[in-house]
């Protein structure tokens, strides 16, 4: 297996067309007084918000104004070069706009310009900004479709990859590696399991350099995707009820039919009661905190995370002594939401709603009493799925973007995967023990709650038989030290040269990057010298003391400060290679971990 490996890696490094992304295994296989409104939905009885009035967070974060970049005088890649141009139109999250793109790739050994004629593609496509906090960033992510000239589909291949309509531009803005969700969909296939391919590019936006991007395959049932059967209309009773459907467990969203899970969810109580205001771009009322949620200080300045101030951390020594709020604990017990992905939520009809809520419901259930849950679930997925998830220590691990799909028939089982969104893992997150070496991501934390099951089967001594015994088998293979580090190195070769100019691009990503605009700088510094006076006044008043400002470009500070990054950054590099050999150090630590348990 790893010499497959790696003579996929040789050969995908052969051509531009064919990154080293190709697969192994089977492809198919209030209350405060001024408070935002969710937050204001938290009651004086303790009890949890009601998400509904939940504001789009993506969507405001994705119109603000973007941080500080360098000026990059682009003339040519040795990655394939893709060009957007929206003739003017600003690229906003809640609608795609019409747009033209084209994709140029001379390949192997041969250089990619602005001025040569597209090759791959040059047509129409409708693109949106993409994400929830990642919409903040200076770096964008888009989804986009690619359509012909009267704006229907154009079901066509790109750079290699099977022919669609659907596509995702990932930019790796806060993954300094650029490649840990490459890394993760790559492993997820050479599992045996469809994952999404990967391409890399760079990518000019109306002739601007926007830095290295990844064109992913965006998840969806079809033939050369998650490969499942289609639901129509007319399927609401018989075999013809039981699939095909993809599940994803994540917080609420408005554009899918969700349902709650009947067994809480796991993790810790937050500490926090919500947020103040937002002084640095016209911003919006601060809160005031409540019972058992007091609230944070503020956050300093557009560059570090703020000190918590809340209830008692129901881990934490004497927690048992001081008791928790009702608040608390109805966090702790808040359900988990899945969402039906496909069919889409205008297609969907009530009793395949119905269906598939009961069939997970069972299958949690099951495997809460530890028996009969393998008629219900297909565990080799729920144990690559495991192993997968726990290696990489991401942050939001099994409890966003954790799809799951079940097939037509009364004999097809609920599956774990395909894998999604994995710039948080690996060691590049520091909220959540996604920094802890030795930490557990089945036993969630302080953000969305955890599917309990999770917990339940590394608690089953079958299941986890069946672990131990798969991971052994992937350490002689596709995990170990030698072909982790080899995809690392090929990876990072195959962007050494695009790197340099993507952080010439986005400077601040590196430790003691400059921001290239003098007078952004200044106000920056002024914002962070700001800070401890604002956090100081929110710790006495229970409430958040307000961000510290976007640095002098309005908007959000702290969290999102200019796009920054450092809110979350488990450490800071001085360089790209600085960054591969803390990424390869972090793999073999992590791994020597998971030796010892399993």
């Amino acid at each position: 297996m790893l010499a497959v490996w790696c003579t996929v890696l040789a050969a995908g490094l052969g051509t531009a067309h064919a990154q080293s992304h190709t697969p192994l295994g089977n492809p198919n296989g209030n209350g405060g007084q001024e408070g935002f409104g969710f937050f204001g939905a938290f009651g004086s009885d303790g009890q949890m918000p009601d998400f509904s009035h939940m504001p789009d967070m993506g969507a405001m974060l994705g119109d603000m104004p973007e941080g500080p970049t360098g000026k990059v005088d682009f003339q040519s890649s040795d990655l394939p070069l893709i060009q957007l141009f929206t003739d003017s139109l600003r690229i906003t999250k809640q609608k795609k706009i019409t747009a033209r793109m084209t994709i140029t790739d001379n390949g192997s050994g041969r250089r990619n310009t602005p001025d040569d004629a597209p090759n791959i593609y040059d047509g129409a496509i409708a693109i949106k900004i993409r994400g929830n906090s990642s919409a903040a960033f200076t770096q964008k992510r888009y989804t986009l479709e690619t359509r012909n000239a009267d704006g229907t589909k154009a079901i066509v291949p790109l750079m290699g990859l099977p022919a669609d309509h659907e596509w995702v531009l990932l930019g790796p803005y806060n993954d300094r590696s650029m490649m840990r969700d490459a890394f993760a969909f790559d492993l997820w296939r050479s599992m045996g399991h469809w994952g999404p391919r990967v391409r890399y590019a760079e990518l000019l936006l109306n002739g601007e350099y926007r830095g290295v991007y990844m064109l992913v395959e965006k998840i969806k049932r079809s033939a050369e995707r998650v490969n499942i059967s289609g639901m129509d209309a007319e399927a609401t009773q018989g075999e013809d009820v039981t699939g095909g459907y993809i599940l994803r467990v994540d917080a609420p969203d408005d554009d899918l039919a969700t349902f709650q899970s009947k067994v809480d969810g796991v993790g810790s109580a937050p500490n926090f009661g919500g947020f103040g205001g937002f002084p640095g771009g016209g911003g919006f009322p601060g809160f005031g905190g409540m019972e058992g949620f007091p609230g944070f200080g503020a956050f300093p300045g557009g560059n570090a995370f703020p000190s918590m101030q809340g209830g008692t951390d129901p881990k934490a020594p004497g927690a048992a002594e001081k008791g928790n709020s009702e608040a608390e604990k109805a966090a702790l017990s808040h359900p988990v939401t899945w969402s039906i992905y496909y069919p889409k939520k205008s297609a969907l009809r009530p009793e395949q709603l119905s269906y598939i809520e009961q069939y997970v419901e069972q299958a949690e259930r099951a495997i809460q009493r530890g028996k009969g849950y393998e008629k219900l679930i297909d565990a080799e997925s729920f144990v690559d799925y495991f192993i997968h998830t726990e290696l990489s220590l991401n942050a939001d691990g099994f409890k966003r973007s954790a799809y799951f799909y079940k097939d037509k028939g009364k004999a097809a089982r609920l599956t774990a995967g395909p894998v999604w969104d994995y710039n948080l893992a690996y060691g590049n997150c520091n909220f959540c023990g996604a920094d802890d070496i030795n930490g557990w991501v089945y036993n969630g934390c302080e953000t969305n709650p955890t599917p309990a099951m999770w917990k339940s089967l590394a608690q089953n001594k079958a299941f986890m038989d069946k672990v131990r015994k798969r991971y052994r088998e992937l350490r002689r293979g596709i995990l170990s030290d030698k072909a982790v580090n080899e995809y690392i190195d090929t990876h990072a070769g195959m962007l050494a040269e695009a790197q340099e100019r993507h952080f010439a691009k986005y400077p601040t990503l590196l430790k003691d990057g400059k921001v290239p605009d003098a007078d952004a700088a200044q106000t920056s510094a002024q914002a962070q010298q700001d800070a401890p006076d604002n956090a100081a006044a929110g710790a006495e008043t229970g409430g958040f003391g307000g961000f510290g400002g976007f640095g002098g470009f309005g908007g959000f500070g702290g969290m999102m400060g200019g796009g920054d990054t450092s809110w979350f950054d488990a450490y800071s590099v001085e360089s790209y290679k600085e960054e591969v050999e803390v990424l390869k150090r972090w793999m073999a630590s992590r791994l020597a971990f998971l030796d010892n348990q399993w």
